[in-house]
């Protein structure tokens, strides 16, 4: 493949230490299916074509979705790998998922203004607080921990959100085993908790027979 004069003003850009293009926005990587109507018209049946499309949307503001080009994948190589590899695209800074005081309702409606990580929040523009509306209160307190984990008590605040995020993902585990069980229980007409109790019970009886006899 060539190497065209948008890759070469990539490499210059990361050259001189000047930040990416859309530094700072969500970038992400799909293939979007419009109609093909040259090949719908010529076969009078219904064609799509697969074209690959890079969306683009910084916190706060809408998204935008245009045709992925060369430089789009040179220039964000961890996104371009990430889609390559059928994952999601990386996210620079803490996620709010992993913020254990946040509800998830919050979560998944930030998420849809683009916003993902505590640092995407609490550097959000006016403008984009104006558009989460009653939501931007989460803007001051996400702020408030960032700030504690480059304080000089860093240690403790950095330990104090993993133990919340370690209890958080410790919580969804349980409620997980929780719901196989009942459904195992539903399913087999019995209660998983004896079934496990039990057993112990008679090996400690036939340990006991033994001994005796």
């Amino acid at each position: 493949m060539s190497i065209t004069m948008e890759q070469i003003q990539a490499d210059m850009r990361r050259a001189s230490g000047s930040q990416p293009k859309y530094e700072g926005a969500n970038v992400r990587f799909f293939y979007e299916y419009p109609e093909d109507k040259k090949k719908t018209e010529e076969t009078g049946l219904y064609s799509v074509k697969e074209v690959l499309s890079v969306s683009i949307q910084w916190p706060g503001c809408d998204e935008t979705v245009v045709r992925a080009e060369d430089s789009h994948k040179y220039e964000y190589p961890r996104q371009w790998a990430a889609f390559q590899a059928a994952q999601e695209p990386p996210l620079e800074g803490t996620p709010l998922a992993e913020w254990a005081k946040m509800p998830r309702a919050v979560t998944l409606e930030l998420a849809h203004y683009g916003i993902k990580s505590m640092e995407q929040l609490a550097g959000l523009s006016d403008a984009g607080k104006q558009k989460i509306g009653p939501l931007q209160k989460w803007c001051k307190e996400a702020q408030v921990v960032l700030d504690s984990v480059n304080s000089d008590s860093a240690k403790v605040a950095a330990l104090t959100l993993q133990l919340e995020r370690q209890t958080k993902r410790a919580n969804q585990l349980e409620e997980q085993i929780g719901a196989l069980m009942r459904r195992i229980e539903s399913v087999e007409g019995v209660r998983l908790d004896e079934e496990i109790v039990e057993p112990k019970a008679n090996r400690k009886s036939k340990l006991r027979e033994n001994l005796e006899s």
